[in-house]
């Protein structure tokens, strides 16, 4: 399998991974043959990009870090909460004057009894603890993460799989990094909600299709604050879980929102974590990197996604400033910089032009993967190529 853009996709090509709606229904399954209408649809549900079958990758296969049905039903359970809260919320209270409200004022409206009868009704305990435990299930299982790749998203369905991806890759964090279960726990479940405050800013923020103004941005800053005091002292949502959505804007130098807290690029200690004035809490550096990292890889409405090799040197440069370079230094440990069916094109090398996709990732340098060379520079292989990155210095690739 191989992944390529809507642009390149043509009728009879077979589909290699489902794709859903963004309430995680399955709009095209595995194994289906494109035509003219799917196509379309594709594009009138926002997707840009999808794998599809190749056959000369049919030994090349992906794997999600969740199983599809549990990847579905957790997708419901956002989207169903997220969807609720907008539609309820904008019955109590106006979004545009919330959004322009001072903290102080936010934390009252919030403690009103509409509010909390509201958030009471949602039932967040018994919703996600067991979406909690689905992710965590998966990840401290025995899997080869190294080969697994996350879902394409939609600029529809963002917010819903953002807020997947970042969980699971913060349970992923948190496993590497040695928490213990007790905290992951926790740690999952504010990294699922992390961006619960976004269903109570203004729509035009919210979908804003463009460059924000400087009002605007301040207004969407503002969904960290919302956010917080939304999950705070919420049946067994737990205080962590909310400064996970309160803090995960803030940066390293002090430079992030909306405290301007400043972190130490190591990984506090659970006492260091709870009792330091002025320090971000850890379990938001630790959610910060996937969030950082997957914005970069989505595509926004303001922006195309980058390609993951890309993304991963943003994230690289990102370390010790706005990100915990320890944490940087764990994620990128792990994260292939070329995941399984990423389309690659030589830049260096005998092979320069040439074309291919990635077909196997090497513990001993991420960066090196196995690539399987597929057209040449102006035709198709009638062969393809195998090529070891690792024991060929000379050769590099960039992704496309």
């Amino acid at each position: 399998m191989r992944r390529v853009s809507l642009d390149d996709t043509v009728p009879g090509m077979r589909v290699a991974r489902s794709l859903h709606y963004q309430y995680g229904g399955v709009m095209i399954a595995a194994g289906a043959t494109l035509d003219e209408r799917s196509i379309a649809k594709l594009r009138e549900f926002g997707y840009t990009s999808l794998y599809v079958h190749d056959p000369d990758l049919a030994d090349v296969v992906a794997y999600d870090y969740i199983d599809e049905r549990a990847r579905q039903t957790i997708t419901r359970h956002v989207s169903e909460l997220y969807d609720h809260l907008r539609e309820e919320t904008r019955k109590l209270v106006n979004t545009e004057e919330l959004a322009r409200s001072s903290t102080a004022e936010i934390r009252a409206r919030m403690e009103d009894k509409s509010f909390r009868r509201l958030v009471g009704r949602a039932k967040l305990q018994e919703t996600f603890l067991g979406d909690v435990e689905k992710i965590l299930e998966s990840i401290l299982a025995d899997h080869e993460m190294a080969l697994a790749v996350g879902t394409i998203k939609t600029v529809h369905s963002f917010l819903y799989d953002h807020s997947i991806e970042v969980a699971v890759h913060s349970a992923l964090l948190a496993k590497h990094l040695g928490l213990p279960k007790a905290d992951l726990r926790q740690l999952v479940l504010g990294s699922l909600l992390h961006d619960i405050g976004q269903v109570l800013l203004p729509e035009d923020v919210a979908r804003k299709n463009g460059v924000w103004t400087e009002e605007e941005e301040d207004a969407f800053r503002q969904h960290a604050v919302l956010g917080y005091f939304l999950l705070k002292e919420r049946g067994n949502i737990g205080l962590l879980s909310a400064h996970v959505a309160y803090q995960h804007h803030e940066n390293q130098d002090g430079s992030g929102y909306p405290r301007k807290l400043s972190g130490r690029n190591r990984l506090l200690s659970k006492r260091e974590s709870m009792n330091t004035p002025g320090r971000i809490h850890r379990y938001a550096e630790i959610v910060a990197v996937p969030d950082f990292y997957d914005e970069l890889v989505s595509d926004l409405p303001y922006r195309p996604s980058l390609p993951p090799d890309q993304a991963a040197a943003r994230v690289r440069e990102a370390a010790g400033t706005i990100l915990n370079r320890k944490v940087v230094e764990v994620f990128l440990s792990y994260l292939p910089v070329f995941p399984v069916g990423t389309s690659v094109v030589v830049t260096r090398g005998k092979y320069r032009g040439w074309r291919g996709v990635v077909v196997g990732v090497n513990r001993v340098d991420l960066s090196r993967p196995l690539v399987r060379l597929l057209y040449d520079a102006s035709d198709r292989l009638k062969k393809p190529v195998n090529v070891h990155l690792l024991s060929d210095d000379e050769i590099m690739v960039r992704a496309v």
